[in-house]
């Protein structure tokens, strides 16, 4: 079962995950004083700005360690992560998630089941929560909720009836109700709640997917009291972005469990 958590540890604990991985914010103190963060690229990263952080997963993103900041910040931590939690609840979005997904191939672990609606294609809202409330309360304990596309609104509709308790909520690329793309099919998934969620939760975004903006997807966040992270150019975060398993995407989900299960690193050193 999970350790006592709360948002703010969740966000301290994944901030100095994704330094660690060379794709965040700076996390030693002189450069967190700072404005800015220059990479070897030189690409530039905002710091400071609590909840939101940059992480340049998609095309040319840099990986490494930075030769220096603004005031000699020349190392960040390597950083290993024990996570508590052990199940987790598998929500794709419409037309569900096919064989060369994300998230049907970290399935090949057996800690993450799928949720299963009537209808894929023509999603009747009260069915999918009804779904994802059975999903819920079979889990061994309260799970996490690796949710992508039009489930990520799924979610806070669920909150919204159920009590259910749930780790935390992964919402990866959600999917703007008012933009152009989003399905006829889904009609009843416009109204979202969009007040904050009971249980921690992290989104996900890209820079160009055609489903929503950077703006919905940050907004979004806000709004479910949620941390953000713009993970780069990736489309839909979907099979057509190329990504396979998306291993930036299960590094950053297991930094979040870790912090939400009141994790602790097992091994830190400079890089």
């Amino acid at each position: 079962m999970l350790a006592r958590s709360t948002r703010s540890t969740a966000s301290g604990w994944l901030t100095k995950y994704v330094g660690g991985l060379g794709i965040g914010n700076c996390t030693t103190s002189p450069c967190r004083s700072q404005d800015w963060c220059r990479k070897p690229s030189g690409l530039r990263i905002i710091v400071g700005a609590p909840r939101i952080m940059s992480a340049p997963l998609g095309p040319g993103a840099v990986r490494s360690t930075p030769r220096s900041c603004h005031r000699g910040c020349a190392t960040r931590p390597r950083v290993s992560w024990m996570p508590r939690v052990t199940s987790y609840v598998m929500l794709p979005g419409i037309y569900n998630s096919g064989p060369t997904h994300w998230q049907t191939l970290w399935e090949s672990d057996r800690s993450f089941v799928r949720f299963e609606p009537p209808d894929w294609d023509e999603p009747v809202r009260a069915e999918w929560i009804a779904a994802l409330e059975t999903a819920v309360a079979s889990a061994p304990e309260p799970p996490v909720l690796v949710a992508h596309s039009l489930s990520c609104l799924l979610v806070p509709m669920w909150a919204a009836e159920s009590d259910t308790p749930v780790a935390a909520a992964f919402l990866v690329a959600p999917v703007d109700p008012a933009a152009p793309a989003f399905p006829e099919a889904a009609d009843e998934f416009r109204d979202v709640p969009r007040g904050r969620l009971r249980f921690p939760a992290l989104v996900v975004g890209s820079l160009d997917d055609h489903y929503a903006d950077v703006e919905f997807s940050r907004g979004f966040a806000a709004d479910l009291g949620a941390d953000f992270v713009k993970a780069g150019a990736l489309g839909h975060i979907n099979a057509d972005s190329g990504l396979g398993d998306w291993p930036q995407g299960r590094d950053l989900l297991t930094a979040f469990v870790a912090g939400v299960g009141g994790g602790s690193p097992a091994d830190a050193s400079d890089v």
